[in-house]
């Protein structure tokens, strides 16, 4: 199920390849789907460990942009915690040697990675300044 909704993904994104729109988020996306195609441990492993590794870095950032107006941002409450090497040569070591065995650890280890990063955050959302003209121009419409 996992492939089929890549391949769609890769459809989508090689079609707006072809209209040369293609932001560096999307490029990302592709060359991550083309490592994981061809990696030996399968591509359900190789995705894992990038989430894992993309997760990791994320948390050390205090603050990200989502959009115009919204951002994530670490809560006050939230201490900085030193994430570890997420896929050093210590993890490898550590991670079973059956495919499916190791397949469940690294899907523990990203349930964790996630469930740490989330309960970490808070959204915030910034709403346009508007003055009381606008506001009155919008009533009367």
């Amino acid at each position: 199920m996992m492939r089929i909704i890549c391949g769609v993904l890769l459809i989508v994104l090689s079609v707006a390849a072809d209209q040369e729109f293609m932001s560096p988020g999307v490029r990302a996306a592709i060359r991550v789907y083309d490592e994981c195609q061809r990696a030996e441990a399968g591509f359900s492993v190789c995705l894992k460990k990038k989430a894992i590794t993309f997760i990791d870095r994320v948390t050390k950032v205090d603050a990200i942009n989502v959009g115009e107006g919204v951002r994530i941002v670490r809560s006050a409450d939230s201490p900085v915690v030193d994430v570890p090497k997420s896929l050093g040569e210590d993890l490898e070591k550590s991670l079973p040697r059956n495919a499916e065995a190791r397949d469940e650890a690294l899907t523990t280890l990203l349930a964790d990675r996630v469930a740490r990063f989330l309960s970490s955050r808070t959204v915030m959302v910034t709403l346009p300044k508007v003055s009381p003209d606008e506001i009155g121009r919008s009533v009367e419409e």
